[in-house]
């Protein structure tokens, strides 16, 4: 929230080291928020730290799928003893899918190879289509 106040030169404020400078103005900035900022919107664009990405990519060294790991992560965090609903739309302890596809992506180009269709596949495709 920002309330700014503009004065007009006069007798009473002729001696203030702003006004003699030529800065009639005075902002007031108040950092507080108009809107909820603990609703799951809000915590959703949380970012995920380095820790929870290497998490994951645990996961997919032990085999499971995005999806999986998705899974498998958000029922490790509704049995911990701490858990809170709140916890589930956190970005930074459950991340968004995008997030996890975008590091299985990258895992999966690192680990395995670019993804690259054999010939009898690719013709097979190509015939149905």
């Amino acid at each position: 929230m920002c309330c700014v106040q503009v004065r007009e030169p006069s007798r009473n404020n002729r001696h203030d080291m702003h006004m003699q400078a030529g800065l009639p103005c005075v902002a007031t900035i108040l950092w507080t928020h108009n809107h909820g900022v603990e609703t799951a919107a809000a915590l959703s664009y949380r970012p995920s730290d380095m820790a929870m990405k290497q998490q994951f990519l645990q996961y997919f060294d032990d085999g499971l799928s995005p999806a999986g790991a998705m899974q498998y992560h958000r029922q490790s965090l509704e049995m911990s003893a701490d858990f809170q609903e709140q916890n589930a739309a956190d970005g930074s302890l459950n991340p968004s899918a995008r997030s996890v596809y975008y590091w299985h992506h990258n895992w999966r180009q690192t680990n395995l190879g670019t993804y690259i269709l054999c010939t009898v596949c690719y013709t097979c495709l190509l015939s149905y289509s």
